[in-house]
């Protein structure tokens, strides 16, 4: 009997340890996700370092349950104009991707689509502290302190240097040209 609950708490430890070191870093969530957010910030104007500090805050970047099983950084519920796939989570529905990239593209679409957020765009995409402190006035997170949550992962992980770099789409497009050019 001693040997069976050994040999059960040795494959719980053994879960659980697997479990852990598929965890992602902070940094690895960062260097996973810095180019589709600077390419949705050229493609929409929203900042690429409050991309990626929302996808941290609201996924534990990207290691919650709902960013694992639902590719769903961005803690989006399936409403009204949501015709995919949901994920039931704690009694709610929330949207279910494909992958991460289509949660990011899907967020900037929420932000844009959304009365609420459209003075968010009159901010330049290097104003990040606009736009962390407009998504709290307009009750993006339920956090009284959502804009420092967010202006606090920006600072700690340098995320402003991605509102100036350059488009990844743009250079993705310059390489096809240039070797379909020298084919030819």
């Amino acid at each position: 009997m001693k040997k069976y609950v050994l040999a059960a708490l040795a494959l719980i430890l053994s879960i659980n340890i697997q479990a852990q070191s598929d965890k992602i870093t902070p940094e690895q969530y960062i260097e996973r996700y810095k180019d589709i957010a600077v390419a949705e910030m050229y493609r929409t104007g929203i900042p690429a370092s409050i991309k990626l500090a929302q996808g941290f805050l609201e996924s534990g970047f990207g290691n919650s349950e709902l960013a694992v099983r639902a590719n769903n950084l961005f803690g989006i519920k399936g409403v009204f104009s949501w015709d995919g796939d949901y994920y039931e989570y704690k009694g709610s529905n929330y949207r279910k991707y494909n992958n991460a990239d289509q949660s990011f593209i899907d967020h900037s679409e929420y932000l844009k689509l959304s009365p609420k957020y459209r003075q968010l765009f009159k901010y330049e995409k290097t104003d990040y502290q606009n736009w962390a402190l407009g998504l709290q006035a307009a009750n993006y997170g339920s956090s009284e302190t959502y804009a420092e949550h967010l202006l606090d992962i920006i600072k700690r992980y340098n995320l402003n240097q991605y509102d100036t770099y350059p488009n990844p789409t743009n250079e993705k497009e310059e390489m096809i040209i240039l070797n379909n050019d020298s084919n030819q």
